[in-house]
């Protein structure tokens, strides 16, 4: 669960973003890799699931995060309440034939 100081630095970064800051190596060489990444919504929450490597606390696999502050997949990283991700390969859903 986020933290009251997670929460704080997400809406910090947010603001940052809106000023037209953006995050380069030292932000994003420890945060974690998603893959085959898609974006859920419940609730009015938007959160990523996909494959995760390199999170500091849970294992390689696949996983949820915690809500999405702001993203930029052109970019390839997201910003969620409780951390940096760099965001790999969409996964491309196909329509049943």
């Amino acid at each position: 669960m986020p933290t009251r100081e997670s929460v704080t630095a997400a809406l910090a970064d947010r603001e940052r973003l809106i000023e037209g800051w953006r995050p380069g190596d030292a932000e994003l060489a420890g945060a974690p890799l998603l893959d085959d990444w898609m974006i859920e919504r419940d609730n009015g929450v938007h959160n990523l699931i996909g494959a995760v490597t390199g999170h500091p606390l849970v294992n390689d696999g696949w996983m949820t995060t915690s809500a999405v502050v702001v993203m930029s997949e052109e970019d390839g990283w997201a910003r969620t309440v409780s951390r940096w991700y760099r965001l790999g390969r969409r996964l491309k859903l196909r329509a049943p034939e």
